[in-house]
């Protein structure tokens, strides 16, 4: 036997319980049970930051999400009002995508009316700050059509969630909005070391006719192996003017 239960729109993280019970006629010798397998499916909208995947920490959505394809496009669907968090880290310094809706918003007879989609921070007390506000009308705006792209830097010190809305103005019609191609860029932290791989003779002859130049006197690599070079990752030398 095989079940597909939905989990419900409006949830935040928790945990999924499985319970089986003895059934009407428990007996100790027959009735046994066991799972086969049990899988969870992720959201179908996603941030892509580096080669990494992060999913939404809260969805509140009246219909559910589901992916489709808009002009050559993959895009998420999301029925208005809808909001998506996502966790951020202190290392996102940009953030960047589209949105927008479908044809059918300003093709169909009952058309959607406009519908405002915002990017804002939230802070642990649950204030934020709005990055990015835009209210679509397609019907009555032709730019306000197809796949609209979007960049907005992240300030610093970042807040811990990045939320996503989509709200119509007119609440008496549905109106199908989406979002795609979310991805974060991030600040490269790392130092890069200053030399990759051990000086040669020649590397210490520089450094030491540099070093004569500046300061009047020389200072030279040692010619020998150093005592550390066997071992099997390169070494990196320190940037010192003090070598000796």
């Amino acid at each position: 036997m095989m079940g597909y239960t939905p989990l419900p729109a409006h949830h935040d993280a928790g945990r999924l319980i499985l319970q089986m019970t003895p059934g009407p006629r428990f007996d100790v010798a027959f009735d046994w049970s066991y799972w086969l397998w049990i899988r969870t499916d992720p959201a179908p909208i996603d941030l892509q930051v580096g080669g990494s995947l992060n999913y939404p920490t809260h969805l509140d959505t009246p219909a559910g999400l589901r992916q489709a394809e808009f002009n050559n496009q993959f895009i998420t669907l999301a029925e208005a009002p809808t909001v998506i968090d996502f966790a951020t880290a202190p290392d996102f310094s940009e953030f960047q995508g589209g949105f927008g809706l479908l044809d059918s918003a300003w093709t169909g007879s009952a058309k959607s009316g406009p519908v405002i989609f915002s990017i804002s921070l939230i802070g642990p007390d649950g204030h934020g700050s709005v990055l990015l506000e835009r209210r679509l009308d397609p019907a009555n705006q032709p730019d306000d059509r197809g796949v609209r792209p979007f960049k907005v830097a992240l300030p610093q010190p970042l807040a811990e969630r990045l939320r996503l809305k989509i709200q119509s103005v007119n609440q008496s019609v549905p109106a199908q909005g989406f979002w795609t191609g979310l991805t974060a860029s991030t600040i490269n932290m790392s130092l890069p070391p200053k030399v990759r791989s051990h000086p040669t003779r020649a590397a210490a002859r520089i450094l030491g006719s540099t070093r004569q130049s500046r300061m009047g006197s020389r200072a030279c690599l040692p010619m020998r192996t150093p005592p550390w070079s066997a071992a099997s990752q390169r070494s990196v030398w320190p940037h010192s003017w003090g070598l000796h």
